[in-house]
């Protein structure tokens, strides 16, 4: 049995002292969301000390008040460092773990499958303050390495769902070092990690919820696609994004779906024939559904193989690669 133990009020007092400078405690407890963090006396909107945020989904079944855990962390003068935990929407399933300095990934990170499941977040009181636990957490990483800077450094290791290793990348050197069931002459372009990273990637980076807070309400939308076809090169570049279906005629959802595309270079290894890298093309449809009959929440539908959809407000969103 895992279990992670987040204090709270305990772990602020002492970071601030590590961090030796004077801090005031901020709390925000929303409708939707608490946040518990430490901020500078001398200067309130620089974050400095431990961080902590939990979220209340709009369905029922959660204990502590239908709370689960965001984030956790550290700031020193308001930029990310030491030691951080994500977590996935709604369930108490850690997401990532890993290090930061001065504002940027470093060190080792490891991230994980959705459990598939909520974890249950338990308080526990004792003589040094109110913690919070995660019962019978049994996480699955889906990869694990070295970050510096907050570049991928070194050999990464990808995982499926058994805990099995299935790739391996070396990126100092741009070089596939083992894939599952492939020998390392003939295989085809693929997406570090397989299929589950790639929906959980372009899902982040277009970032539907957080986009759709951005459109005016006015706004009359409409159910369509965009279907962007993009070329992988002979060192995993992206080039060659084009256009080829665009229903949505939305300015904000093009330019989005064009920059999760943008973003994903480096992020792939390119086709090889007898050991030979060749180019080849990928597509990725990112398809909205209007219904104004859909209850008014928002969730992104997760398991251990695949992301499949994100609702909110009545629109429903989702991606497909091919």
């Amino acid at each position: 049995m895992i279990k992670r133990l987040i204090l709270i009020s305990f772990c602020i007092l002492i970071t601030s002292k590590i961090l030796g400078q004077q801090t005031v405690m901020v709390t925000k407890d929303k409708n939707n969301y608490f946040e518990e963090y430490s901020v500078l006396a001398k200067d309130k909107k620089v974050k400095h000390g431990s961080y902590l945020k939990l979220i209340k989904p709009f369905w029922n079944g959660l204990p502590l008040n239908g709370y689960a855990i965001e984030s956790v962390g550290y700031y020193d003068n308001g930029k990310k460092t030491g030691s951080w935990e994500v977590y996935y929407k709604d369930n108490n399933n850690i997401k990532e773990r890993g290090f930061y300095k001065d504002d940027l990934r470093d060190s080792t990170w490891l991230f994980f499958y959705p459990q598939g499941k909520v974890n249950r977040l338990v308080e526990v009181r004792t003589n040094e303050g109110t913690s919070y636990e995660i019962a019978n957490a049994r996480p699955v990483v889906c990869k694990s390495g070295k970050y510096l800077k907050g570049v991928p450094i070194g050999i990464w290791e990808y995982f499926n769902t058994k805990a099995s290793l299935i790739q391996k990348f070396d990126f100092d050197k741009n070089e596939l070092l083992f894939l599952e069931n492939n020998d390392l002459k003939n295989y085809e372009t693929g997406f570090m990690g397989g299929e589950f990273l790639l929906n959980q990637y372009l899902y982040d980076a277009f970032d539907f919820d957080g986009l759709m807070k951005t459109i005016n309400a006015k706004v009359n939308l409409k159910t369509g696609k965009i279907t962007i076809r993009f070329t992988i090169d002979e060192n995993g570049s992206i080039k060659d994004i084009t256009e080829e279906i665009n229903t949505i005629t939305n300015g904000k959802f093009t330019k989005r779906a064009l920059q999760s595309i943008e973003s994903m270079s480096k992020m792939w290894y390119s086709k090889h024939v007898d050991g030979k890298p060749i180019a080849s093309q990928k597509t990725v449809s990112f398809e909205l559904s209007v219904n104004s009959e859909t209850s008014f929440k928002t969730r992104v539908e997760a398991n251990r193989e695949t992301l499949t959809e994100s609702v909110s407000m009545g629109f429903q969103f989702k991606i497909h690669v091919n």
